[in-house]
């Protein structure tokens, strides 16, 4: 999911650890939505995530009819700005939480997107058709999976040639209470003290989820990462990596990657293919 505050990384390995699976189940995803976009709208580090993904949207060169697929996409937040932008082209939104398809799918008719499309499917069994995809996202989604480096290549896989993936995953471990202490700062030189107190008065239920992730990212169950692996993850299924740094307070890393006009994998099975 595109996380506002909602952030831990997972294992080092990417098999699923024995408890993983139970421990996501005791994460309420579902308790996030309600107050999901007050906590993005007072989040300064938030609101440079999405304004770097819109350039790099802007500065894409897309066809009418161009598949763009936003996976882990939360309330819409991404999903949305790619509609917006991109009007003649179909923008899938994919997220297993109803809460948030729901909230996405208010935001889509208030701004009146009828080239979005919202579906509610757990990434580690969804699929689309190879080669048919222009551009996938994944921002802070990839350490929800069960195996990552999995859904990077099925990522690759669902890509046109030239094809690219803008991929925003958090890989350190994140100190809650420092980040509430940025928010509230930032919220009450913004907003006020009222607005402030009303919103962290309901993220109460954020915070206890919080506390579970951290809870279950101290026995290994979310993927850790720095700059140098999270790109390693992406060129080991192929793509090639343009562009990559480190954002959103230092917590996570991000890149832009493009799958190749000729694939070397499938060059190698098929000799001719070069000629």
């Amino acid at each position: 999911m595109a996380s506002t505050t909602t952030l831990s990384p997972r294992s080092t390995s990417p098999t699923t650890q024995p408890h993983a699976a139970a421990t996501r189940r005791k994460v309420d995803w579902r308790s996030y939505a309600s107050v999901y976009d007050d906590m993005a709208a007072i989040n300064p580090a938030y609101a440079e995530l999405v304004a770097r993904y819109r350039g790099f949207l802007a500065s894409r060169e897309l066809s009418a009819g161009d598949l763009i697929v936003d996976l882990g996409a939360g309330t819409g937040n991404f999903s949305l700005e790619a509609a917006a932008l991109w009007p003649g082209c179909r923008v899938l939104h994919v997220d297993a939480d109803e809460g948030m398809n729901a909230r996405a799918a208010v935001k889509r008719e208030e701004r009146g997107l009828r080239n979005l499309e919202i579906l509610s499917a757990d990434a580690d069994a969804f699929a689309v058709k190879d080669g048919s995809a222009s551009v996938v996202t994944a921002v802070h989604a990839l350490y929800t999976f069960r195996d990552p480096d999995a859904v990077v290549r099925r990522i690759y896989d669902w890509l046109r040639p030239g094809g690219m993936v803008f991929a925003c995953d958090p890989g350190r471990v994140i100190d809650v209470r420092d980040w509430a202490r940025y928010l509230f700062r930032a919220s009450l030189l913004d907003r006020g003290l009222w607005h402030t107190a009303r919103v962290f008065y309901r993220a109460r239920e954020v915070a206890r989820q919080n506390r579970r992730i951290a809870s279950a990212q101290t026995r290994g169950t979310y993927w850790l990462h720095d700059l140098s692996s999270f790109r390693g993850t992406f060129e080991a299924a192929g793509f090639v990596v343009q562009n990559s740094w480190v954002t959103y307070r230092g917590i996570s890393d991000a890149l832009l990657a493009v799958k190749p006009e000729s694939d070397p994998a499938a060059e190698a099975h098929h000799p001719s293919a070069a000629i």
